[in-house]
């Protein structure tokens, strides 16, 4: 399954526009869901899958690139929605993520 950047990009300002509107209130805004051809009338039910303990930020370590909850479902006959949460808005400026998904168990 490869995983296109766009989509990354997509998943990760829908969990950075907390402000935007989100009629179903399943957690992605309205224009997130229209880029990812979701209904924003309907909650998608993701699960969480991973929720990782916060820090206290330093100087040093800031928490921006921090990801604290995973969550992924269905969202479509054949098509399944990851969503990343960071602790802070998640920086794009020099940075990428790379998500790894072994699906068929395959090494």
């Amino acid at each position: 399954m490869r995983i296109r950047p766009a989509l990354i990009a997509m998943l990760l300002a829908a969990t950075t526009l907390a402000w935007a509107q989100d009629t179903d209130g399943d957690g992605l805004s309205d224009a997130t869901e229209k880029l990812l051809l979701t209904d924003p009338n309907f909650a998608e039910t993701l699960e969480v899958v991973a929720e990782l303990p916060t820090y206290t930020p330093t100087p040093e370590r800031p928490a921006r690139y921090d990801l604290t909850r995973v969550r992924f479902g269905n969202v479509a006959h054949g098509r399944w929605l990851w969503a990343l949460e960071f602790a802070e808005p998640y920086s794009f400026e020099n940075a990428s993520i790379i998500l790894y998904v072994d699906a068929d168990n395959n090494p």
